[in-house]
């Protein structure tokens, strides 16, 4: 839904939204057996803002062809329109699916601050029942939780608000650090005095005295006006029984607008240290262990001191915990890599016909390229083409280029496994032929991030001719999707939380630009060619490598053309549409728990075709339920 209008969907406000969507939901759900449309829900809210009244309302249901059609069930539910409205009212509150998921099936945007309102109605707030079970999991039982408040030289008001945040916690075994200036303790005092909040004595002037101050096993930093939600503190227990051995938790957080209402939501993914590299991506809560801080300083650089360390005891919660006075601003500085040698790159390009792409893609790889230690491997899977034919003789007396024939059908995974197994290169790179080089590090800064430790496979950013995103990471899940990370953006923008523009992990990345470490290739056994020719081997290698330990980085610095399916003479083809499903159910089947719940993609959100955007429920339960 767009985001300029100033209700959710096609409401005037969210208060109308509660006072019309139950009785039209209910009208749809009795009268045609589905929820409405988004076509029907918005010409059926303005004719009720006109004046319409239910009974018309209903009486239009009735006189659809789609109810006449769905005789003899629609019978049983009586024949006139005063009591299929008066049904619907009694029934209003019926449906068991929360408002929001009612309105926004699809998932709404997460620029849509009413949307957001009734998001939080449904799954961000807590219930008397919540804080029951929160207390009965907790059993008065958890570390102490130092919380580290400096006050600056702005209001001492937003510092009483965080106060009283603190003290609503429902884990309250928790020990407050103020640091406060000399000159800002007396206007502290008579803020607390006045506001009848018990006094607060400042235990420092500086955030590193506060810090010093700490006696918790584990700390945070608040910001003057940060409010943690009640049962942060409780969060950070729970996480720490399920793996005593972490050393920090994250979680999302939100701003609080003027009028006191929560917007901007940062639903963040999971944990990859790259984005930390580059700027402040764990933002608020983070909450670090005490004796893994080696120094105190700024926040950042406290996070970078205990996240670096150990990388994989770091835990994300996916659950708003922290409301802040204004959401931070987000500059991300990511560097491309840097290595000491060039090592050898072979390219592995499958090829058939198509000169007009094939040229240039070499071209542009032999002479527009800085990294020049490669081969380059060009497996002709059967071109007639007489041009097709011509270049390939043409380039097959380049001494860096080896024609490798495999007629037959196509089999993309067959392809690169043959050509991989005949490569000499340390990195092998799997690259499309209808790609195009713009930039000449491209293939050093893969070259660079394939050799660090521990990394397996590598993506790089491939843009549209038209200089839109095609790809730059791809997002798993739910319900077997695989979905290019904010396609079509422009190929400036940084993304949702600056995921487009810094290095980082992801789930997996497209084969028609990928460079994996020999030893990791050959460690996976390369991609599955007997269930997976074509749709889903790029998809089921990154998987792999993630079980099998290996890390899978999308990086921006690699930046290419992508001509999409140029090659692909069955785009959309039946044909293609049965293997690309038949390929997708065997990937579902081998990997269901990585096709339902990737990592990198925060299960409060849903990747469409072409954005990020709330999804209609979250895809994982709070911790304790």
């Amino acid at each position: 839904m767009s985001s300029t209008t100033s209700g959710p969907g096609p409401f005037a406000s969210i208060e109308e939204a509660r006072r019309l969507a139950p009785r039209i939901f209910a009208l749809y759900r009795l009268g045609l057996g589905r929820a409405p449309d988004a076509a029907g829900l918005a010409g059926l809210v303005a004719a009720l803002r006109r004046g319409m009244a239910w009974e018309q309302a209903a009486q239009g249901i009735l006189a659809s062809e789609e109810y006449r059609r769905r005789a003899p069930d629609a019978a049983e539910l009586g024949s006139t329109a005063a009591s299929l409205a008066e049904q619907a009212a009694r029934e209003a509150d019926a449906d068991a699916a929360p408002l929001f998921a009612r309105i926004f099936p699809e998932g709404a945007s997460l620029a849509d601050a009413t949307a957001y309102r009734l998001w939080i109605e449904a799954y961000g707030t807590l219930s008397p029942d919540d804080e029951a079970a929160i207390r009965a999991r907790l059993d008065g039982q958890g570390p102490l939780v130092s919380v580290c408040l400096p006050l600056d030289e702005g209001p001492v008001l937003p510092v009483l608000h965080s106060i009283r945040a603190l003290r609503a916690q429902i884990h309250d075994k928790w020990q407050l650090c103020l640091a406060a200036p000399p000159g800002r303790v007396a206007p502290l005092r008579d803020a607390l005095r006045r506001a009848g909040m018990a006094p607060v004595e400042p235990v420092g002037e500086t955030l590193a005295q506060a810090v010093a101050a700490a006696e918790g096993e584990f700390l945070t930093v608040l910001e003057p006006g940060d409010a943690l939600a009640p049962e942060a503190l409780a969060e950070l227990v729970l996480a720490l029984r399920a793996a005593p051995d972490l050393d920090m938790v994250f979680a999302d957080e939100d701003a609080i607008a003027p009028g006191g209402q929560r917007m901007a939501p940062r639903f963040k993914p999971g944990w990859s240290p790259e984005p930390l590299r580059a700027s402040d991506s764990v933002g608020r809560p983070a909450f670090l262990r005490r004796s893994a801080i080696a120094q105190a300083g700024a926040m950042l650089e406290m996070l970078r001191q205990v996240a670096l360390v150990r990388p994989q005891a770091v835990r994300h919660i996916p659950a708003v915990l922290l409301h802040r006075a204004a959401p931070p601003p987000i500059e991300p500085r990511s560097a491309p890599a840097v290595w000491d040698r060039q090592p050898m790159v072979s390219i592995i390009i499958p090829t058939r016909d198509r000169a007009d792409l094939l040229g240039p893609c070499i071209e542009g790889i032999l002479h527009r390229t800085e990294h020049q230690a490669l081969e380059i491997l060009l497996v002709d899977t059967g071109s007639t083409e007489p041009e097709a034919l011509a270049l390939l003789e043409k380039l097959g007396t380049e001494p860096r280029i080896r024609i490798l024939h495999r007629p037959g059908p196509f089999n993309w995974s067959a392809a690169n496994n043959q050509a991989a197994a005949e490569a000499q290169g340390e990195v092998l790179l799997f690259l499309n032929n209808d790609t195009l080089v713009t930039q000449p590090g491209w293939l050093g800064e893969l070259v660079g991030q394939a050799m660090r430790p521990g990394i397996g496979v590598v993506g790089a950013k491939l843009l549209y001719p038209d200089g839109r995103v095609q790809h730059a990471g791809v997002a798993l899940g739910p319900e077997g999707r695989a979905t290019h990370i904010q396609r079509l953006a422009p190929g400036s923008a940084p993304g949702y939380l600056a995921q487009l523009a810094v290095v980082r992990d992801v789930g997996a990345v497209t084969g028609a630009c990928m460079a994996m470490p020999r030893a990791a290739f050959n460690t996976l056994g390369g991609f599955e060619a007997e269930h997976l020719a074509l749709e889903w081997s790029d998809i089921e290698i990154c998987i792999r490598a993630r079980a099998e330990g290996f890390r899978v980085l999308y990086t921006p610095h690699a930046e290419m053309l992508h001509l999409e399916s140029a090659t692909r003479a069955d785009a959309g083809s039946p044909e293609r549409i049965a293997r690309f499903r038949r390929e997708q159910g065997w990937v579902m089947q081998r990997w269901p728990e990585a096709m339902q719940h990737d990592p990198f993609l925060n299960p409060n959100l849903l990747a469409t075709d072409d954005d990020i955007v709330l999804a209609s429920a979250p895809r994982v339960a709070r911790s304790w339920r």
